[in-house]
């Protein structure tokens, strides 16, 4: 969820310094590099996290359907038997 509120600041940071090294001549090409390094980042953070919460799910919906356990969420959304 962090991440995906993070991700407007590097496209934002990227738009400002790409004006200031295209058009006005006085950015540096490192700063584009690392906001696409950010950018990049974030992305693949969010994916990641993306995949964890359908792996989990996929694993507790097994569970349900094959009817062994009893399984329940915790406030701190942990799976437990």
């Amino acid at each position: 969820l962090i991440s995906l509120f993070a991700v407007p600041v590097p496209i934002l940071l990227f738009i400002t310094f790409h004006r200031m090294w295209l058009v006005t001549g006085n950015g540096n090409p490192n700063y584009i590099f690392f906001q696409c390094f950010a950018y990049g980042l974030f992305v693949s953070t969010m994916t990641l996290d993306f995949i964890s919460a359908t792996v989990k799910r996929d694993k507790v919906l097994r569970m349900v359907e094959k009817g062994d356990t009893i399984v329940k969420q915790d406030d701190d959304d942990k799976v437990t038997e």
